[in-house]
């Protein structure tokens, strides 16, 4: 699960650099503004990946008991939330469901 962080990371930092290439190559055509969007957009992917493995390295310090009780809290909330609260909650319960299989399993994460 690391590796595929890594390598989201890492192929936004490779957009970033082809994206500085492009602008100085190609001053003319490439557009300041679209480029300082799309660099935005890029630093917000970063940050977002980066919180996303800061939460799953939090969540597998919890042992997989812990794991289940989380779970079933989330299940309580998903029941009782609006739309977008759900999607958000929704998406954590997909993570601490497969880290609770995969601890249970003992496989590598």
């Amino acid at each position: 699960m690391y590796n595929i962080l890594i390598n989201i990371y890492n192929s936004i930092h490779n957009v970033e650099s082809r994206l500085n290439h492009l602008e100085c190559k190609y001053p003319d055509i490439v557009k300041e503004d679209d480029v300082n969007k799309v660099y935005k957009l890029l630093a917000e992917l970063g940050e977002e990946t980066n919180a996303l493995g800061n939460l799953i390295n939090a969540l597998l310090q919890l042992s997989p008991p812990t794991l289940e009780i989380i779970s079933n809290l989330l299940n309580n909330e998903l029941d009782n939330n609006s739309e977008e609260v759900t999607r958000d909650l929704l998406m954590v319960k997909k993570i601490v469901d497969k880290l609770l299989v995969l601890r249970t399993e003992n496989r590598e994460i």
